[in-house]
Parts: C-alpha cells; sequence; structure tokens
C-alpha cells in the first residue's frame, strides 16, 4: 500500500428483518445504519437481508 492512498474499506450489514417500504423495528434501524454509514468516505456499504428486499423498497438514496 502507497503512503496517503486511500483504502477502500468494505461493510456487510445483515438485517434479520424484510426490507420493504413499511420497514419494522430492525428493519429501520439496519437501514439507517447502512445510509449513514454510507456517508463515510472509502467505505462500501451493502445491506442485505435473510428474509428478501420487496420492489417497494425505500429508495437508496445513493447507497445499496
Amino acid at each position: 500500500m502507497r503512503m496517503g492512498s486511500p483504502v477502500q474499506r468494505h461493510v456487510l450489514l445483515i438485517c434479520p428483518a424484510a426490507i420493504s417500504q413499511h420497514l419494522s423495528g430492525p428493519g429501520v434501524r439496519y437501514w439507517e445504519f447502512a445510509h449513514a454509514l454510507s456517508a463515510c468516505p472509502n467505505l462500501q456499504v451493502t445491506l442485505a437481508t435473510v428474509l428478501g428486499i420487496t420492489t417497494e423498497a425505500p429508495d437508496p438514496d445513493g447507497y445499496r
């Protein structure tokens, strides 16, 4: 690694609830946590769920 070069970090959040337009308690927390982390420079955030994402999922607004 070169001095001064940014390091790309990856974070995987696995939500135990479904991600949909009508988020439940855990879904809201994971969604907002992913959104907050996505503002960090050089950090790639992936939000996954064990129950799936509906087609009516909230707009990711620049993060996935």
